[in-house]
């Protein structure tokens, strides 16, 4: 009778790890596979809808220090923007004219950082910060929206 009880106990055994082993297979097989990578397609519009939200927090604040350049003018009036550009790097570059004190027009530059940081190139470190953000970047032509607040 022993025997015959071993034997039972062996092939349950047997059978039992075999059917475990077949239901990790199988699991592994139907259970969630890993996502695929994002395709550069999608990396891409990822980066322009964070580029979108970070132009459009931008874009008030460039605007404030746009007119508060302006009022600083000797002849406000005068004030012109030519260029205004959001950068790839999520910083605003300023291209603007305006009248100096004899009569004549000079052309000056600004740039406002992602960090809110606003200076003219009469400001000390602008040179460095312009060639950081702005110099030798591409940006988006932001002139004609910011140019209509200042009217």
């Amino acid at each position: 009778m022993w025997k015959w009880l071993k034997r039972l106990f062996w092939t349950a055994l047997v059978i039992g790890s075999l059917a475990l082993v077949a239901l990790i297979i199988i699991g592994s097989l139907v259970g969630p596979q890993p996502s695929p990578m994002p395709s550069s397609k999608a990396k891409a519009e990822a980066r322009q809808d964070e580029l979108n939200e970070i132009r459009d927090k931008q874009l008030p604040f460039a605007i404030m220090y746009m007119k508060s350049l302006r009022s600083a003018m000797r002849n406000p009036d005068s004030f012109q923007l030519n260029r205004a550009n959001f950068m790839d790097n999520g910083a605003m570059c300023f291209e603007y004219r305006a009248q100096n004190g004899f009569g004549g027009l000079n052309v000056g530059q600004a740039v406002l950082t992602p960090k809110g940081i606003f200076k003219t190139e009469e400001m000390a470190g602008f040179t460095h910060l312009w060639n950081r953000e702005c110099a030798n970047k591409s940006g988006y032509d932001q002139t004609v929206a910011i140019d209509a607040f200042l009217k």
